[in-house]
């Protein structure tokens, strides 16, 4: 994390001239370093540095853990994004299946200092061979609770697989976090031969891309994050085996937005 740009307020002098500093910028507060409890060892910056003007954003994916008291696993997980530092977090793959656990998933989650709104197939539905599966779905968005305002504009696929909402900054800007999960194995060699995953694939990219539409229009700033399950390089994200980057995969859409 790079710290901020100082304003000497000076524009004179060319351009390969040593700028002025002062002389205590080594003392200029630009963060705090954080505990966090970590097994392993991260690749990259390790995160633990946390810069006083930023808005720290983090995905993570619960693949059914957490136990199944849903209100001490929403805990559980906005008590691992705490630890990260999340401003903002985006949970996917939360693979809640009833109106009831939707609410104890968020109750837990501000018990852990997070506001959150959680979705996934409406449990209503009729199910069938075809149905969609909560127990591949479900995307949490949260924000830390001590934001002043709420989720605005709150917009939801119908297969459990994006969320979105919009949060005002002080000065009036406009956040539009897009949490969501992507059809597994959508970089396989078979993934075109499963048409439920194609439909459901094809309904995401189409949520993502209306999102983007409208964001551009309002000029409000778009995050998607979450876990897309497809990659648009191989070579950097692709351990062994045979890899397919598809053109109508949920990746490809925004490899003209982001650097990875």
């Amino acid at each position: 994390m790079e710290p901020p740009l100082l304003d000497n307020g000076d524009d004179s002098g060319s351009d390969d001239e040593d700028p002025i500093l002062p002389a205590d910028r080594a003392a200029v507060p630009v963060g705090r370093r954080r505990n966090l409890r970590f097994i392993g060892k991260c690749l990259g910056h390790d995160v633990s540095w946390r810069g006083t003007q930023v808005i720290r954003v983090v995905s993570l994916q619960a693949g059914g853990v957490g136990g199944t008291d849903r209100e001490a696993w929403g805990k559980w997980w906005a008590d691992c994004a705490a630890e990260l530092g999340a401003d903002i977090f985006v949970l996917a793959e939360t693979r809640i299946g009833t109106a009831r656990g939707h609410v104890l998933a968020v109750s837990g989650m501000e018990k852990g200092g997070y506001l959150g709104i959680s979705h996934n197939v409406d449990p209503t539905t009729p199910t069938s061979l075809q149905a969609p599966s909560p127990m591949s779905s479900g995307i949490i968005i949260a924000v830390r609770k001590d934001y002043i305002g709420n989720w605005q504009q709150v917009t939801r696929d119908s297969n459990g697989r994006a969320l979105a909402g919009t949060l005002l900054k002080d000065d009036g800007a406009a956040i539009r976090v897009v949490g969501v999960y992507g059809p597994t194995g959508a970089t396989s060699d078979s993934f075109d031969q499963d048409a439920r995953a194609l439909s459901q694939e094809r309904n995401l990219v189409e949520f993502v891309s209306h999102q983007r539409t409208q964001a551009l229009l309002t000029d409000a700033s778009l995050l998607v994050v979450g876990d897309t399950n497809s990659y648009t390089s191989p070579e950097l994200d692709c351990w062994g085996g045979r890899a397919a980057v598809r053109p109508t995969c949920l990746a490809v859409l925004g490899i003209d937005r982001h650097a990875t």
